[in-house]
Formats: C-alpha cells, structure tokens, sequence
C-alpha cells in the first residue's frame, strides 16, 4: 500500500464520517430495497399489526418521572403495575416472578411481520434534554417465534443437536 498521497490535513474526524456515510449510503441500498416497500406488496404486509402487553422493572423509578416505550415514533405511557396486572399475568405463565416488575404497558399494537427495536424512555421534567434510556428491547412478532420454532424442529435431529 503506498501513502503518498496520503495529506494529514484530510485525516479530520468529520472527513472520515462524511466518507464513511457515502459509502454506506451506496452499500446499503440492496439492503434498504429488501425490507419490502415494492410493487410486490411489501409494504402492505408491515401494516399488519398485533396486540402484545410488556412488563418491565424499573428499579430506580422515580414517582414524579413518566415512563413510555418508544416503538419507532410512538410513545406508549408505561403504567405502574397493579395487583390485577400481576394476576394476568400469572394466568398465562404461572411460573413468572412478579416480585420486581413495577411497569406495564398493555395491548400496544406492533407490527406483526417483521422485528422492532424498542426502548424504554423515562422523562424527568419539561426541557428536551430531560430524558434517560433504560431498558432496550426487540419485539419479536407471533409470527417470527413460530417461524423459528418449526426451523430448529426441522434443524434439529435429535436432542443431542440442541
């Protein structure tokens, strides 16, 4: 490799970060085209939604601060979890702790076809800057958890391929 032409004055952060986002612009364009949006109907099929309900511990919540779960562009108001919320839950999966969850956020609806990024915003007071992140999630549609559920049954041989 020759570094002859190399001029120290181009090696600028800000030089680096406008050459790195051209060519991810170029690269990624393959990409972008493959998460539906086409003549083929893809873009109906991230219109299909579904219902899901998530509980979460907030440890260090604090009383005057409002949580939401931030999907996208929409905020959720996360509420605080009530004895009832706790009861329903315990109906579906008997096994669960409930001892440390504090929020809930119920019948949200989320795409029902591909995955989403998610996270957890508490929001301390009026000024744009007085929010923090707590928790990041991945909702994984119904349908993605079936689909994975028949390909490791069709993967998987025997138990020893686990």
């Amino acid at each position: 490799m020759n570094n002859d032409h190399f001029n120290p004055a181009d090696a600028s952060r800000r030089r680096f970060l406008q050459r790195l986002s051209g060519g991810l612009a170029v690269g990624s364009a393959p990409w972008l085209v493959s998460c539906g949006g086409g003549s083929d109907g893809g873009a109906l099929l991230s219109k299909s939604k579904e219902g899901r309900t998530y509980y979460f511990s907030l440890p260090t919540a604090q009383a005057d601060a409002e949580y939401f779960l931030v999907a996208g562009t929409v905020h959720h108001k996360l509420l605080k979890a009530t004895p009832e919320h706790y009861a329903a839950l315990r109906a579906n999966i008997p096994t669960m702790p409930v001892s440390g969850l504090s929020h809930v956020v119920e019948n949200i609806q989320l795409s029902a076809t591909s995955p989403q990024v998610c996270y957890v915003k508490g929001v301390y007071g009026p000024g744009p800057a007085d929010w923090k992140m707590h928790n990041i999630l991945y909702h994984v549609p119904s349908s993605g958890v079936a689909a994975a559920a028949m390909l490791r049954t069709a993967a998987c041989k025997s138990a020893a391929d686990l």
